[in-house]
């Protein structure tokens, strides 16, 4: 499981809203990452 996946769970056992909100809106993937931000998408990867 991804770090990412792991602290949403952990807020939510926790009562965080914001995790809760997070969850709500389900958004996918693809539409998420979409191919016109692969620039911003790029970038942000290799600040990190």
């Amino acid at each position: 499981m991804a770090k990412e996946s792991k602290d949403v769970l952990s807020k939510l056992r926790c009562g965080d809203k914001d995790a809760l909100e997070r969850i709500k809106q389900s958004v996918k993937t693809d539409e998420k990452f979409q191919l016109e931000n692969f620039d911003l998408i790029t970038w942000f990867l290799v600040t990190v």
